[in-house]
């Protein structure tokens, strides 16, 4: 299970290129618009599913994070143009030090 493409070139993308350098391709069966329905069916048992790593607890759900590959994917922040919120510079200059911090 994962997310369409369409929704999330990058992660897609990252996830098919991951499978394929160990050797195989994945075989997608279910593509789903949100999180929440792929742990649902990960829950019932109709299959498994690479994830961007989340701090969470899903009822019948294993979370396992993979410790031996680093995946880079694209993403962004989206906020009011002119927004003045210290709040949201807070967070802004939080977030550009962490990632600063974790680039290799």
């Amino acid at each position: 299970m994962i997310t369409p493409r369409s929704i999330g070139q990058g992660f897609y993308d990252s996830v098919t290129r991951i499978c394929h350098d160990a050797g195989f391709s994945p075989k997608i069966t279910v593509e789903t618009h949100d999180m929440p329905t792929v742990f649902a069916l990960v829950s019932a048992g109709m299959g498994i599913s690479l994830t961007p790593f989340i701090r969470t607890r899903v009822s019948g759900v294993v979370f396992r994070e993979l410790a031996e590959r680093a995946v880079a994917t694209e993403g962004g922040i989206a906020y009011r143009k002119g927004e003045k919120s210290e709040v949201l510079h807070s967070f802004l200059e939080m977030f550009w030090e962490f990632i600063s911090n974790r680039a290799v």
